[in-house]
């Protein structure tokens, strides 16, 4: 049983013809974006649902920390010292900054 020469190229011309369509290489042509431009989507697709979930965990505790802020007097308190670094009548302050003069 002998393979006729021109069969053979033809079987391996499809099948590399099929293996650049898989690959993406027609891409802008048969507007296929291939196999290996559909894993790479998907992985971006994968990495920005995970960056989505993360920003709205962080909404999440951003809505938490308003309402704290507009519904409770001794957050707002604790707040407005934090940002203007003030003490409670109760705190201790200690300043550790370097006051020696030349």
């Amino acid at each position: 049983m002998s393979s006729d020469p021109r069969s053979a190229k033809a079987w391996l011309a499809v099948f590399g013809l099929w293996g650049m369509i898989l690959t993406g290489a027609f891409s802008p042509v048969i507007s296929s974006p291939g196999v290996i431009q559909a894993i790479r989507l998907a992985h971006l697709l994968k990495a920005k649902q995970a960056q989505a979930d993360q920003l709205e965990q962080q909404l999440d505790q951003l809505s938490a920390e308003k309402s704290s802020l507009q519904q409770n007097p001794a957050a707002q308190e604790q707040a407005v010292r934090s940002v203007l670094g003030y003490a409670a009548p109760d705190e201790l302050i200690f300043d550790f900054t370097n006051t020696v003069s030349n």
